[in-house]
């Protein structure tokens, strides 16, 4: 059936083939076989089915295993088989199919079998030699994939506790196909029926009123035809008297609010509880309610509620009681509460919050934007000292439920919160009563219903919907567009291994709304799957010459769909020009979850590969991506452009143009890459570059004849060097001559860091220059315009123009408890810039309002210059003071003159001070009054010593001088003592015969030439006992301490007084030796 001319050959060579059977110690060996070729015509014939190796007409295959179809057809010549699926061809490795070539076709074996990818009614084969060529022979099979038990979401808990005298369930949550039978084992017997205590409802177990008999080791044993799937449980009974924890703190109350006290013991069975205050049982009644874990709550809490409370807590095993003490306070309140807003976009908002509390604690603020906690930035900024939150340049994305939170810490916990919805005018408002259904979520599938909400200024269009995983709490990403406005539910289908929640947002003219609140946490779980999608961006990144990479985006886990992540990569040379009879084969390779980049291994010298990617999981891989390609790299462009030169320049932008360089022999020319780099014509000093240097900015036109082209994005007044390289995969070539040009000015940007501090008949107004001037700022204009309603934005100004020195300007003539919208912009040569539009309030007519802390500056050794801080809230400065006193008990304040703030006089030196450390305090005041003083400012004087005014102290009195004395003598005194030690050691030392007996051996031995010194025994044959007999004579190694000072006699090594006690006195010492005495002091 398989036999080939090649058979034939091979066989005639061998001449004949054998079979050997080898069994245990037997071998049977078949006769020699031949094969003789008939002569003549071999009769041709159609293809037919062998039917004893023909897969059936429908077939069973199982999940996760592989499955293996056959379709053997005899005919001559012998006959090709092809294998489809719903009518298109299966071709070997792609989506787990593989038709190995060893069988010629015939067998179709499908590794991994998912149902979901190879379920189907509609397999085939096909047979066809020339005899029914254009009528090939089929054979239908269908496939129905089926799934031995494994657990659905994850497997029973290894420990389940349950009190005793409580209740348990065990759940075997199991998926299979067919639906599988269940069995349950205790400790290894098998559960034959429920009894009172433990009742089986197929996949669950559950057990009531436990009693410590239950107390085992529980099996759920899931069984089909495909196999089974087992787990194993320890249920503990739990016993336990109940024990409070001694380190339970005392209880926190507070006022107007419901008091929660805790009696939280550890106990099995949970016990019951009892309250006790002053020596009387709580009853629940209108303000005490005890509840069935414990807890006691206290309506409405006064002050009688504070001191002693008692909890006891009683099982069948034995009572406990614990003691805390109640201490009441003030209830956190927020008394100035967010308001509701409709704005336009690019505006500043402010937010109010203010809380009181009680003193005794601790007060804090957060913000919450749609339920999640605001972090703080440039943008949105909690302004802690004037209780706002300030919102700046707001837009659609900042819109949302904000919410202000005023808490005191744990463990006096007392919170209140405020909300306020912020909204961008002309938006619609977002869709509420958002609901899912949540038991479908487990097939990865759920509707989604919803209300639409006003449309506001113009009708919705469509909606969005967004979705938040597990995988990423708090960042919800858009999942789907619904395109009916009238719509009020959608089906969705879902991401895989996944808890998800849902949020939406209507959309019209003006734009999205913000979004809804989102649907409930944690109720949406979905099923694990093989993923769905393959990663996105596949591209290739050749770099240098004879070097490839092969990168993607790596997949977000929300799309994962189970655990076990993995890609897998294919890749292949293509052949130029195409060879259908040597076509490169795929190569694959398996990369980790966090891979997005691959290198390949010779990839050649600008070689053309392709290549492909999939995501795969536990369950198996998924689709792959279309088929990218991308060249190898190779060596940068040799070509260098020429004749760059200038067409136009403007402002913003510059026209040039070049020669382009010419194309390789081998390789190419993608296009050229223009760089640019420039300072500013407002600079002082400019330094031309020999190189390119590293900040330059680069913009890349392609094509390698391309010629001309104009770069954007260039700063106004501003000094430009240009150079042009082509470039490729490889990098670029070398950099064209540059050259130099000078943009246009253009209008000045928007002055930065503007401030509107609105008063009762003024508003001042500070700013600083642009950050983007774009040319030589010429002046600027300023005022204000009064305006009703909401918006302000179309109301005109009265400008006032100012210098371009000025940073601040005082707007007089103001109505006090107005609305007044206040602008400012700048000008170059070109004209005025984008203007700065701040909406405020001025207030009552009253006095200033106590200023902030002053700012003060040392100036001298003897004066300091004070700067006046007024703040908003009342009346503006007039006139200011100022008072300053020394850091001293008993000391008062010296109050300055007036000065004219309204006259622009804002600090005030003040002389004549001593080196020490002063407070200084402004006061302001105007046509209604003065205001409170404000905050203290302490500073000194620059440190120095003022002429003529020199001390000295005497040496004697110095600190210094006194402690060198003071450690001098505690020198003296342990010198002393060491002294006096060292002696009496010395002369208790006791001396024994030994001691006499060597010193007497030494002197016999040595001979003394008072020119010479001691003979040293060089030459003996019987040396000394010792190395050298010096070494224990000399002076500066051996002797004691006491010998410095001529003391006493000379020791030995061993520290004794061998010549004052020996048979033999040494001679006194010399004139040289007593002169030692003279040391001591």
């Amino acid at each position: 059936m398989f036999l080939t001319q090649a058979d034939v050959d091979k066989i005639a060579e061998l001449k004949g083939i054998a079979c050997t059977i080898v069994a245990a110690n037997s071998i049977f060996e078949s006769g020699l076989v031949t094969l003789n070729p008939q002569a003549g015509s071999v009769q041709e014939k159609a293809p037919s089915w062998e039917s004893s190796s023909l897969s059936k007409s429908s077939e069973i295959a199982v999940e996760g295993r592989n499955k293996t179809l056959y379709c053997l057809a005899l005919g001559r010549p012998a006959p090709k088989i092809t294998w489809k699926k719903n009518g298109q061809q299966i071709i070997s490795g792609e989506n787990n199919y593989d038709i190995p070539d060893l069988f010629f076709g015939r067998q179709l074996t499908i590794m991994d079998v998912k149902k979901d990818k190879h379920e189907s009614p509609q397999y085939s084969c096909e047979a066809e030699n020339k005899m029914n060529s254009g009528n090939p022979l089929k054979h239908n099979i269908e496939l129905q994939v089926q799934a031995a038990p494994r657990w659905r979401l994850k497997a029973p808990a290894e420990k389940l506790e349950v009190d005793i005298q409580g209740n348990g369930t065990l759940l075997c949550d199991v998926y299979a196909d067919p639906v599988p039978s269940f069995s349950w084992y205790k400790d290894g017997t098998r559960i034959v029926s429920s009894n009172t205590n433990v009742k089986i409802e197929n996949d669950k177990l559950r057990i009531e009123n436990a009693r410590m008999q239950e107390d085992g080791v529980y099996q759920c044993v899931a069984e089909n035809v495909h196999g089974m799937i087992v787990s194993s449980t320890w249920i503990y009974i739990r016993a336990k008297k109940p024990t409070f924890d001694p380190t339970s703190g005392p209880f926190y109350l507070f006022k107007n609010s419901q008091g929660v006290l805790k009696c939280e013991p550890e106990a099995a069975p949970p016990p019951t509880f009892e309250w006790y205050r002053k020596g009387s049982k709580i009853e629940t009644g209108e303000r005490y309610t005890v509840q069935k874990d414990g807890v006691l709550l206290i309506n409405d809490v006064t002050d009688d509620d504070a001191g002693d409370y008692r909890c006891v807590a009683e099982n069948f095993l034995d009572k406990a009681e614990y003691n805390g003490v109640a201490t009441v306070y003030e209830r956190t309140r927020i008394t100035v509460r967010p308001e509701d807003k409709i704005v336009p976009e690019r505006v500043n908002i402010d937010l109010r919050c203010r809380a009181e509390f009680d003193k005794r604690l601790e007060l804090k603020y957060y913000w919450k934007r749609d339920d999640a906690i605001i972090k703080f930035n440039s943008k949105i900024e909690w302004l802690e000292g004037e209780n706002v939150l300030k919102i700046s340049d707001i837009s659609v994305d900042d819109a949302g439920v904000y919410t202000c939170v005023a808490y005191t810490p744990e463990p006096k916990k007392s919170e209140d919160q405020a909300s306020a919805i912020v909204n961008i005018k002309g938006v619609p408002f977002p869709p509420t009563n958002l609901e899912i259904n949540e038991e479908t979520c487990i097939n990865r599938t759920t509707v989604l219903k919803w209300t639409t909400s006003a449309s506001n200024d113009a009708p919705i269009l469509h909606f969005l919907i967004e979705q938040e995983s597990n995988h990423e709490p708090d960042v919800f990403i858009f999942l789907h567009n619904v395109t009916n406005p009238n719509a009020t539910s959608v089906v969705l289908n879902l991401t895989g291994w996944s808890t998800l929640r849902f949020r939406m947002r209507a959309v019209n003219s003006f734009g999205p709304s913000r979004p809804s609140l989102p649907t409930g946490a944690g109720i949406c779980r979905t099923s694990q799957s093989a993923p769905e999608k393959f990663p996105e961006n596949l591209r290739g990144v050749p770099k240098r010459a004879g070097e490839l990479d092969i990168a993607w985006t790596p997949m977000p886990k929300v799309y994962w769909n189970g655990p076990g992540f993995y890609y897998i990569l294919e890749y292949k040379k293509v052949v130029e020009p195409a060879n259908e009879d040597s076509p490169d084969q795929w190569k694959n390779v398996r990369l980790p979850d966090q891979a997005s980049t691959f290198k390949v291994d010779n990839p050649g010298y600008y070689e053309l590969w392709e290549f492909r990617i999939r995501a795969g999981n536990n369950l198996g891989p998924g689709p792959f991506s279309a088929i990218e390609r991308s060249r190898s790299g190779q060596d940068p462009p040799e070509g260098q452009p020429k004749n760059v030169a200038v067409q136009i320049v403007q402002a913003r932008s510059a026209k040039l143009s070049w020669e382009p360089v010419a194309a390789p022999s081998r390789g190419s020319v993608d296009g050229y890459r223009i760089f640019y780099w420039g300072t500013s014509l407002l600079a002082n000093a400019r330094r031309r570059r020999r190189a390119i240097p590293s900040y330059a900015n680069s913009t890349d036109v392609k094509g390698r004849t391309t010629s001309e082209t104009t770069v954007f994005d260039l700063k106004p007044y501003t000094s430009y060097t240009m150079a042009i390289k082509a470039f490729n995969s490889g990098g670029e070539g070398p950099a064209s001559d540059e050259i130099e040009l000078a943009t246009l000015q253009d209008v000045p940007g928007r002055p930065a860091d503007v401030k509107v501090f609105a008063f009762a008949l003024y508003i001042l107004i500070t700013w600083k220059p642009p950050t983007e001037p774009n040319g030589i700022i010429t002046n600027y204009q300023a005022g204000s315009a009064k305006y009703t309603g909401s918006e302000p934005k179309d109301t005109p100004v009265e400008m006032t123009q100012l210098a371009a020195s000025k940073r601040r300007h005082l707007i007089g003539q103001q109505e006090e408890l107005t609305n007044y919208v206040v602008e400012i912009r700048a000008k170059t040569e070109p004209g005025y810039g984008e203007s700065v539009r701040i909406a405020t309030r001025t207030v009552k007519i009253s006095p200033p309002a106590k200023h902030n802390a002053p700012t003060v500056e040392p100036t001298g050794i003897d004066k300091v210059r004070v700067i006046c801080e007024i703040a908003v809230g009342g009346g503006y400065t007039h006139e200011f003071l100022v008072q300053y006193q020394q850091k001293l008990e008993g000391e008062e304040f010296v109050n300055s003159s007036w000065i004219d703030y309204l006259g622009g006089d804002l600090d005030l030196e003040i002389g004549n001070l001593e080196s020490a450390l002063y407070q200084f305090r402004t006061i302001g005041r105007n046509d209604q009054g003065e205001s409170p003083p404000s905050d203290i400012t302490e500073a000194r004087p620059i440190p120095g010593i003022v002429a003529g005014k020199r001390a000295t102290t005497p040496i004697h009195k110095s600190a210094w001088f006194i402690a060198l004395l003071v450690l001098i003598a505690i020198l003296l005194i342990v010198l002393l003592i060491f002294v006096l030690y060292t002696r009496r050691r010395g002369s208790k030392y006791p001396v024994g015969k030994r001691e006499k007996k060597r010193a007497a051996h030494l002197i016999d031995r040595e001979s003394f030439d008072e020119e010479e010194g001691p003979y040293q025994h060089q030459g003996d044959e019987n040396p000394p006992p010792y190395q050298s007999q010096g070494s224990l004579d000399k002076r500066d190694s051996d002797r004691d301490s006491l010998d410095d000072y001529g003391e006493g006699p000379q020791f030995n090594e061993d520290g004794s007084f061998i010549e004052e006690y020996g048979d033999e006195k040494k001679p006194p010492a010399d004139e040289k030796d007593q002169s030692a005495f003279a040391t001591f002091v």
